[in-house]
């Protein structure tokens, strides 16, 4: 089905093949934050960039299944290698590892296979070896899209992982592979120390940032075909930046519009923001940091930037410990939220929240009295 909202990325996506056609790397990975786009560049732009090059590209979201990797590995591939000679072939390779749920964001019909899809742990299963055998038996090259390939570190994955690189580096020449991850830590945990399958294996390619373009974009599809709702170009401007530049996000605030012609400007963005936050799990996520780390985030958000004076050092022991936090154990916790993706250092002991729409959520825990900031 045409999505009258996307916003073609055709020429990062050309870059992309480009890069791979020169054949000085075969696998290139796009490291953004969650809500960026990733998925739709790869099914929406990449596949179909990669179809009129001649490969045949193979889709497969690493976080479909929480069963063995090697199953859902083994399963798309072998699915992909048959559905290359046909419908038929490959709808029944499909049917042969039970799939128990497939959403609407794998496409089975153009050799895609990700999204939503839970295997059955009773399913047939396959050697990826086997699948690789298979797949290399057909007269055409391939760009696997593997989104989310941090889960590749994952404990237990050692062994899948390790066999896949072995396999890809045998068929460099005709298989390639663009990946993605959400997770800045957990990639850099997949590709850093001599003991990991793709230590420094791929080569990080940059995914240009959604601008004003898409933004111009997105206002003149609500003027072609929801001509009667006053959606103004400053409103989705605002949406778009508040939401955190997420292409997913500002179209949630879009629909809420649309589907509710009355809905204010500002009761939409209540509502999206709120939504956004729910999605993004920010709630789960702060659960599991440790008191100090909590602190630090409450701390930055209430605007003490400057963690290592000693108001501050004080001001937060103070909601721990009652005695002031000693820089050292500072110094490791931000260092910890650093590597995690929360912070990022702009100067000398000065540090910012990355990510605005946790910015945002926070502050809605202070003003509802669900989080106090410490008091430096």
């Amino acid at each position: 089905m045409h999505d009258i909202w996307h916003y073609p990325r055709s020429e990062p996506a050309a870059q992309i093949i480009r890069t791979l056609a020169v054949g000085l790397v075969s696998a290139v990975a796009i490291i953004e934050p969650r809500r960026r786009g990733k998925t739709t560049f790869l099914l929406d732009d990449l596949a179909p960039a990669a179809r009129r090059d001649g490969y045949l590209p193979i889709y497969i979201n690493l976080t479909a299944s929480t069963g063995d990797l090697e199953d859902l590995l083994a399963s798309s591939v072998g699915a992909a290698a048959e559905g290359a000679e046909g419908l038929v072939g490959r709808l029944r390779k499909v049917g042969e590892t039970r799939i128990k749920k497939l959403s609407a964001k794998g496409n089975v019909a153009s050799g895609e296979l990700g999204g939503e899809v839970e295997f059955d742990r009773t399913e047939r299963r396959g050697s990826l070896r086997a699948a690789f055998l298979e797949l290399a038996r057909i007269d055409k090259p391939v760009l696997f899209l593997l989104d989310e390939v941090h889960k590749l570190a994952d404990e237990g994955a050692s062994a899948v992982s390790w066999s896949l690189r072995s396999l890809l580096d045998t068929h460099r020449k005709r298989m390639k592979v663009v990946a993605t991850s959400s997770s800045a830590a957990s990639y850099e945990v997949l590709v850093t120390g001599e003991k990991k399958a793709f230590n420094r294996w791929f080569t990080r390619v940059p995914l240009p940032p959604l601008g004003d373009a898409f933004v111009e974009h997105l206002a003149a599809i609500v003027r072609q075909h929801f001509p009667r709702h006053a959606i103004a170009l400053p409103d989705i401007r605002q949406a778009f930046a508040e939401l955190g530049h997420s292409p997913k996000f500002v179209r949630d605030y879009l629909n809420l519009r649309i589907l509710h012609p009355a809905l204010s400007h500002a009761g939409a963005m209540q509502e999206a923001v709120a939504e956004a936050a729910r999605e993004s799990g920010y709630e789960d996520q702060f659960a599991r940091l440790i008191p100090l780390q909590k602190t630090i985030l409450v701390a930055l958000v209430s605007g003490q930037s400057q963690l290592f004076s000693e108001d501050t050092l004080k001001a937060i022991g103070s909601v721990l410990t009652g005695e002031p936090i000693a820089k050292t154990l500072m110094q490791r916790a931000l260092r910890s939220l650093a590597d995690k993706g929360w912070i990022i250092k702009q100067g000398r002991g000065d540090y910012t929240l990355t990510d605005v729409l946790f910015v945002q959520w926070l502050q809605e825990q202070i003003r509802a009295g669900l989080l106090a900031p410490p008091n430096g």
